[in-house]
């Protein structure tokens, strides 16, 4: 990202149990952050770093790895206007149905499988 002209401001790791991200949100809001990429993130802590964010009045662009997609990441964000306008890096076919229409198989793999 750094040879295309990005600064990396950080790179964070944290533990399975971690559900308060407000000083992490804090530091980037300070730092000026500008684009959010939370690329390997389960869908348990994305929802609870775009809820801080909001908390925070924080609005970067957030761009969300296939770890995120999942039915529960809206309600664990905060609900439908707290996840708006966040971006899905997702290079595969959307298997909770978006696109069944314009891949068929979508709707076998749902009939077949259904959490």
């Amino acid at each position: 990202m750094a040879s295309l002209g990005y600064k990396v401001v950080a790179q964070p790791t944290y533990t399975v149990t971690s559900t308060d991200f407000t000083q992490t949100v804090v530091a980037m809001k300070n730092a000026g952050v500008r684009i959010l990429f939370l690329e390997q993130l389960p869908q348990n802590y994305a929802g609870a770093v775009i809820k801080d964010l909001n908390q925070q009045n924080f609005h970067p662009v957030v761009v969300l790895g296939t770890g995120g997609y999942s039915e529960a990441f809206v309600p664990s964000s905060g609900g439908a206007k707290n996840a708006d306008g966040i971006w899905l890096d997702q290079d595969t076919a959307l298997y909770l149905g978006e696109d069944t229409s314009a891949l068929p198989a979508d709707k076998t793999f749902l009939h077949w499988f259904r959490w």
